[in-house]
């Protein structure tokens, strides 16, 4: 007999059985099970840890964190609820919770983040039977009602099969309350029951009503030769498939049905969603970021995950099966059709099946390159840098900065310089400025009329990004593209660097257009955030640095009011190509661009390699200033030792205890000037003792004082 005392549990919302995670941190061959005797102990004796290692449970016992499964095989025997925005204290939270389910059993407690001015609780109600997934989703949805209709506002996140509830976890206050002592009965709801159950299938019968006419609307355009993925995403807006999947509009974003948080991070962006939701790059929703902190995809990606378990060969061919295009047959039969039309197999094959037996079917020397190595030799490029010695003519290369770092006047300035050393021809140069004002356009017009480089813009003289792939086409066609230089500013006005089939076509035809002799140069942006190192990462799918030959990150190492440094370093290279190199140029305001252009100059090695390392310094400085400026204050007020010094920084400031001592490390030390600002002595009983560091240890100034004087 189901054992309905019994629960999955883990620690941390990481914890998973999943065997892709295996071998990582956060995998355990199994969850481990938790009594509800056990939960009951917690309540007086709480555990005290950050959220990340808190322990957690899902009131069933079949062992997963998918909610599909969950919903379908899993038996509950407790429903929860989590309330973050109340007035109440725990005795009125309490009473009304008791008073829904008729004075039934009822766990109450507060949780980690709870204060006396934000009050936040969970409450638990144990079941005296075990019900099926599908019914816990729907006695959750009534629960939460019922909260509602007292004015009380609780978590959806909790009507999911997989949520996890987390356990008592003392923070700076903890209270907790134990009233009644009869498991409440779920058919005590029978009609609350009833009537959700049928919002809730109205509800789903009007999702497929829209579905089924976005079909019938759109399949009159599907033809033979059009993929599933287009199919199906002519036929499925993002919209429809959100609410298919039971995703939550909250203003203008939403919040993902896996979401373990409060707060929407989905947002639709043209025919695409974009996901910053942890849980949603845990279970591989779509396509991962190259820095792996958003996932990303189309209509056809939320199928593949959510009806097909992220099987996309299973997706293509079941869909391709059932999608019919206007002539009344499979997308699938039709383009197997044409395929065999196009490649007129069928006459092959009768061919093939009349060649006597002895002779030969097929022979490949009639692609043989044989013999004409000396005219290819003759359209050989010599290895010229087109820009410092980063960029190599008849290479791709991008450079990928922030916006405002320099990446427009740095190219400028590289591609005058080899103009003028007549390294290149300015009449190859074909500049495309695609991301400038009408002013910024004529004035860098002028520098490419005094130069004798092109400038071209978009809605000027006829010309339109949107035809340059054609351009590019008709250049290769008619084997012209030999020693034309064209620089792209910037990339993401060509193509969609989030789409990594619209990516891989770009890069197709660059590397066409590049194997025929010509340059490109692309300049595009990074990411908002850096990686664990602090170093900017490019933007985009991986698509486009796949198919180039070189690329480089662009960032600034030194940013004072009046002179501004900025380094290259090289994360892709064909050829020899330096692998860092560092320029400062005047951030001296109001100058014209002519003068912040003619201000540019190379930066030697250790002059760079030192600016470097003090930003690194800064950045950390800046981090953790608050950790800082706290620890400080509490070093003056005589708390110094490690445990009492962490824990009131702690206290002070709101910041995790793992962050306080990760700070607490980072600046130890005797050299102020190298970021330290505490020294660590061992006394009594093996304590650690921090004393500030000298520069300002017998100064009676304040440590922002010091700091900014």
């Amino acid at each position: 007999m189901e054992n309905i005392n019994t629960f999955i549990s883990g620690f941390g919302k990481h914890y998973t059985n999943n065997p892709e995670k295996k071998g990582k941190p956060c995998y355990h061959a199994s969850f481990p099970e938790i009594g509800l005797a056990h939960i009951e102990k917690l309540l007086a004796t709480p555990q005290a840890v950050v959220k990340d290692k808190a322990q957690w449970v899902i009131f069933s016992r079949l062992q997963s964190r998918v909610h599909a499964e969950q919903r379908e095989q899993g038996v509950y025997s407790a429903l929860w609820c989590d309330i973050d925005e109340t007035n109440l204290t725990i005795n009125d939270f309490t009473e009304k919770l008791s008073s829904i389910v008729n004075g039934s059993l009822v766990f109450t407690y507060t949780s980690r983040s709870h204060t006396k001015e934000t009050p936040k609780y969970r409450g638990i109600i144990p079941l005296s039977i075990g019900v099926t997934g599908i019914e816990y989703e729907l006695l959750q949805a009534v629960l939460n009602n019922k909260l509602k209709q007292l004015d009380i506002k609780p978590d959806k996140a909790a009507e999911r099969a997989a949520q996890p509830c987390y356990l008592p976890n003392r923070g700076e206050v903890y209270e907790h309350q134990i009233t009644g002592n009869k498991k409440f009965d779920p058919d005590l709801w029978k009609s609350e029951l009833k009537a959700i159950r049928t919002a809730k299938e109205k509800a789903l019968q009007d999702i497929e009503q829209k579905r089924l006419k976005a079909i019938i609307n759109r399949s009159r355009s599907i033809t033979s030769g059009v993929s599933v993925i287009d199919s199906y995403n002519q036929s499925h807006s993002i919209e429809l498939c959100f609410s298919m999947y039971g995703y939550t509009k909250v203003s203008e974003r939403w919040l993902s049905p896996l979401s373990q948080s409060k707060t929407p991070a989905v947002i639709i962006k043209g025919n695409k969603w974009i996901s910053h939701h942890g849980s949603d790059i845990d279970h591989s929703v779509g396509n991962l970021s190259t820095d792996g902190t958003c996932c990303f995809g189309d209509a056809f990606d939320l199928a593949v995950f959510f009806d097909y378990m992220n099987d996309k060969s299973r997706a293509l061919k079941e869909l391709g099966n059932s999608i019919q295009t206007n002539e009344g047959i499979s997308i699938n039969k039709a383009n197997q059709r044409e395929y065999a039309a196009a490649n007129e197999q069928v006459n092959t094959i009768n061919e093939f099946d009349n060649v006597a037996a002895n002779e030969p079917l097929f022979d490949l020397t009639q692609f043989s390159l044989n013999g004409s190595s000396e005219e290819m030799e003759s359209k050989m490029l010599e290895d010229k840098f087109v820009l410092g010695r980063m960029a190599i003519l008849g290479q791709a290369t991008a450079f990928y900065a922030k916006p405002n770092a320099g990446k427009t006047l740095m190219t400028l300035w590289l591609l005058i310089d080899a103009i003028k050393r007549q390294e290149i021809e300015g009449s190859k140069v074909f500049y495309i400025n695609a991301d400038d004002n009408h002013k910024g356009l004529v004035c860098k017009l002028k520098l490419a009329e005094n130069n004798n480089f092109h400038m071209l813009a978009p809605s000027y003289n006829g010309f339109n990004p949107n035809d340059f792939l054609p351009m590019l086409k008709t250049i290769i066609h008619q084997d012209t593209a030999s020693g034309t230089i064209i620089i792209l500013d910037t990339l993401k006005k060509f193509t969609d660097v989030m789409d990594k089939k619209i990516g891989t076509e770009f890069g197709k035809v660059i590397r066409a257009f590049v194997s025929k002799g010509g340059t490109v140069i692309m300049l595009a942006h990074t990411n908002k955030h850096r990686d664990n190192d602090g170093k900017v990462i490019f933007s985009g799918t991986s698509d486009i640095v796949d198919d180039i030959d070189c690329a480089y990150t662009l960032d600034i190492t030194s940013d004072d009011p009046f002179n501004r440094t900025v380094i290259f370093e090289n994360f892709k290279s064909r050829g020899d190509v330096v692998k860092t190199i560092s320029y400062s140029y005047s951030a001296t305001e109001g100058q014209d661009y002519y003068d912040l252009l003619a201000s540019v100059e190379p930066v030697d090695e250790a002059r760079a390699a030192k600016l470097q390392a003090q930003k690194i310094i800064d950045e950390k400085l800046a981090k953790n200033e608050m950790i800082i400026e706290a620890a400080i204050e509490a070093i003056d007020e005589g708390i110094n030792t490690k445990t009492d010094l962490a824990e009131l920084v702690r206290k002070n400031t709101g910041i995790s205890l793992s962050k306080v001592h990760s700070a607490l490390k980072e600046h130890e030390g005797s050299d102020f000037h190298n970021g330290h600002r505490w020294r660590v002595s061992k006394a009594d009983k093996n304590k650690h003792v921090y004393v500030k560091t000298a520069l300002f240890a017998n100064s009676s100034l304040s440590y922002s004082e010091a700091k900014n004087g």
